[in-house]
């Protein structure tokens, strides 16, 4: 994700998913969200927003990185996701925003 400070506009590139394709997989829709280049983990993608505290939250279950991973899109993720597996509880990110 690209910010310029000059524009003030955020350039970034969304994900290719298409909801027949994830719709099973991803029922809190976390995949629909922008491409994660900072990572390469899990698309960005926060579902709660808390203004006051510059904080949001994303939860993405994990059938959602196993397909993620069987797609070949977390080949270089942090190993956690790597590791992980369907039975697994969800991921839960905080995003502390610096706005």
């Amino acid at each position: 994700m690209l910010y310029d400070k000059q524009s003030g506009k955020i350039l970034s590139t969304p994900t290719p998913y298409k909801w027949n394709d994830i719709s099973n997989v991803d029922f809190w829709m976390t995949m629909w969200g922008i491409n994660n280049d900072i990572d390469h983990g899990l698309p960005i993608a926060p579902l709660h927003w808390y203004k006051n505290k510059k904080i949001s939250i994303q939860c993405s279950p994990a059938s959602t990185i196993d397909y993620l991973r069987d797609k070949g899109m977390l080949k270089t993720a942090p190993d956690i996701l790597k590791k992980m597996n369907g039975d697994e509880n969800p991921i839960v990110i905080l995003y502390h925003l610096k706005c």
